[in-house]
C-alpha cells in the first residue's frame, strides 16, 4: 500500500489511518461510521471483488465433486461455484495489524469464507495425497492454475491495487478536508 498523507489542522498525518478514524469518531461519529462502506463501495474495490468472483472455475480438477453436498458426506469441501462466489467478501480494517509497517498497512482485504475455495487457492502440497490419477491434488492444481497462494486472488489484487490505493487516498483526503472545515467552523 502507498503512504497516505492527510493534513489535519496544523499537523500532517502520514499513513496513520487509526488516528484519523479516532479523530473522526470524536469530531463526527456519523462521518466515521460511513468510512468502511464508502471504501468497500469504491469502483476499484467492487471491480476487484467482481474480478475475483468471476475467476473462480466451475470445476478446478476432475474428480472434485461439484454441487451442494453428497449423501455420504456433509459436503464441506464440495465445489459449489455459486456458494463460493457468494462467500468471497471485502473486509475493512481500521487498525494496524501486528507486524505491519508503521506507515502502511492493509485497510481493505478480500476474504474467502469457503473451505473448498481456500483449499483450491492454497493447496501446493507434496505427493503424499495421491488422487486416482496418481498425482497429488497440489500437483494437479499447479499444472492447471499455477502455484498455490497466487492462483486467483493475488493476480486480481495486483491488477486492481493501484486504483484502489488512489481511491482510498482520495477518500481520506476528502475526510481530512471535511474535518478541517468542521474544526474551523467550531473555532
Amino acid at each position: 500500500m502507498s503512504r497516505i498523507g492527510i493534513g489535519i489542522d496544523e499537523g500532517v498525518l502520514s499513513g496513520d489511518v487509526t488516528r484519523l478514524l479516532r479523530d473522526l469518531r470524536r469530531i463526527d461519529p456519523d462521518l466515521r461510521r460511513e468510512v468502511p462502506d464508502r471504501i468497500k463501495n469504491t469502483p476499484g474495490a467492487q471491480g476487484l471483488l467482481a474480478d475475483v468472483r468471476s475467476r473462480q472455475p466451475n470445476q478446478p480438477t476432475r474428480g472434485w465433486h461439484v454441487g451442494p453436498s453428497r449423501k455420504t458426506s456433509p459436503g464441506r469441501l464440495n465445489w459449489s461455484p455459486g456458494r463460493i462466489r457468494q462467500q468471497i467478501t471485502l473486509q475493512f480494517r481500521s487498525s494496524r495489524p501486528r507486524g505491519a509497517p508503521a506507515d502502511s498497512w492493509p485497510v481493505l482485504r478480500i476474504a474467502s469464507k469457503n473451505a473448498a475455495q481456500n483449499v483450491f487457492e492454497l493447496a501446493d502440497g507434496g505427493d503424499s495425497t495421491k488422487t486416482t490419477s496418481g498425482r497429488s491434488l497440489g500437483a494437479n492444481l499447479r499444472s492447471n492454475y499455477g502455484r498455490g497462494a497466487s492462483r486467483i486472488i493475488w493476480p486480481a489484487i495486483e491488477l486492481w491495487a493501484g486504483r484502489i490505493e488512489d481511491e482510498i487516498e482520495e477518500i481520506f483526503q476528502d475526510y481530512a478536508k471535511r474535518v478541517n472545515r468542521a474544526a474551523k467552523r467550531a473555532a
